[in-house]
Formats: structure tokens, sequence, C-alpha cells
């Protein structure tokens, strides 16, 4: 039953590498949150095999990280 249940409701896994574009969104979520962007990806974390954060160059030059919702 949680087999079938799971199935329907999978999850992409998003494929980010270093050097892909990324849009992010600034601000808490339902409150006018916009995204900027783009902007070039320079470091991955993972977590057993699973993407968890993004490091990229932002508006100042400098690196900021933003984290993955999965």
């Amino acid at each position: 039953m949680k087999k079938n249940f799971d199935s329907r409701r999978s999850q992409k896994i998003p494929v980010i590498q270093i050097g892909d574009q990324i849009l992010v969104r600034h601000g808490l979520p339902g409150s006018k949150a916009e995204f900027c962007g783009p902007y070039l990806v320079v470091k991955t974390v993972q977590q057993g095999g699973v993407l968890k954060a993004v490091g990229y160059t932002g508006e100042r030059g400098r690196t900021e990280m933003a984290t993955i919702g999965n």
C-alpha cells in the first residue's frame, strides 16, 4: 500500500551541476517572494547522493548558498 502511494507522489530530484545557471527565490514563501537571477552555480552539496544545497555567485560577487527543497 505504501509503495503504491509513494509511486504516485514521487518527487523528481533536480540535476544541477557546476556551471549551470539557476534562479533563486528571495523572501518568505507566500509573502511576495520573487525569483532573482540567473546565477552561475560554483558549488554543489550532496548528502547520500541527493542534492541538498547549491553555491552560486551572487550579485555582489560573493559566493552564497541556497538550499534545495526536497
